[in-house]
């Protein structure tokens, strides 16, 4: 095998063992479940990250293709519209079959299949022309998935009054949670339009200083009034000053209102005196709606 196919094939088995190292220690009910019908559940991740392979290289390039299983062009599409139908995304979680097991199956069965084709292709620059590209292509495709998979589990494990860890280790203290969470003024400098503005780091960083109320009061009187959403009545009220919390950025969209609106409450909160707990390293906001 040449140089360049050797490099690919290193490159495409770190990728593919990287997805499974994410995901290692995972439950089976941990990867089907879906908690929202924008995101996907980790089995349906780990089964389209394989698809892709298999559709638009396997398919195209291997000699005598015969697909893993039929039914999963449609299962694990998701929109490659030319390729044909798709399951509809929200019911993904509904997909209970095939389980875990059965799609670990499929993604050893397409990495094999796939190195078979690179060693071909190896030795064949026309069709290592060919292959080469949408490789690369699918390999930037898993580390995409890569990214979701984490947000989509850590919106799911968000959603658990239990607050679990998706990884187990030692939890910060108290007050460097408390600490972390204040920021500081780093100094000042001008934005587009030649407004200056006050520029806030985490707590900690070298040569900082904390906000007080009057750095803050400074602050909006170059800014100006914001708009904010009233939670009570979903409409917009004036942030003034006097207020204790730091101007939001923009509007709040639209959707927020609708959420009040139908008696539900979003909360994001970190509850640390009511629960005496801190949030976790690479755990997301707790959040519930309730």
């Amino acid at each position: 095998m040449n140089t360049a196919a050797a490099l690919l094939l290193e490159r495409y088995a770190s990728v593919r063992a990287h997805t499974e190292a994410l995901v290692q220690g995972l439950s089976e009910a941990d990867c089907q479940a879906q908690s929202m019908p924008d995101t996907s559940p980790v089995k349906w991740h780990l089964a389209h990250v394989s698809w892709f392979f298999e559709t638009f290289v396997l398919e195209a390039h291997e000699r005598g293709f015969v697909p893993f299983d039929p039914a999963f062009r449609v299962l694990f599409n998701s929109y490659y519209n030319a390729v044909g139908d798709k399951h509809p995304r929200p019911q993904r979680g509904l997909v209970t079959r095939p389980g875990l097991a059965e799609v670990m199956a499929y993604r050893r069965a397409v990495d094999a299949r796939l190195a078979a084709l690179l060693q071909r292709a190896a030795g064949d620059g026309a069709l290592a022309a060919l292959v080469a590209p949408l490789v690369s292509l699918g390999l930037q495709h898993e580390q995409q998935h890569q990214e979701l998979i984490a947000t989509d589990f850590l919106h799911l494990l968000s959603l658990n009054p239990q607050q679990p860890a998706w990884h187990s280790g030692a939890r910060p203290a108290a007050a460097e949670c408390r600490q972390r969470d204040r920021w500081q003024a780093r100094g000042r400098g001008t934005a587009a339009g030649g407004c200056r503005q006050a520029v806030a780091a985490p707590c900690g960083a070298s040569g900082c200083r904390c906000y007080d109320r009057r750095r803050l009061a400074r602050l909006r009187a170059i800014s100006g009034p914001v708009d904010r959403v009233d939670p009570d009545g979903g409409r917009c009220a004036r942030a003034t000053p006097d207020d204790d919390d730091p101007p939001p950025p923009a509007r709040l969209p639209p959707d927020i209102a609708g959420v009040h609106r139908n008696g539900r409450e979003l909360a994001l909160e970190a509850d640390h005196a009511g629960r005496g707990s801190q949030p976790q390293p690479g755990h997301a906001a707790r959040g519930w709606i309730r």
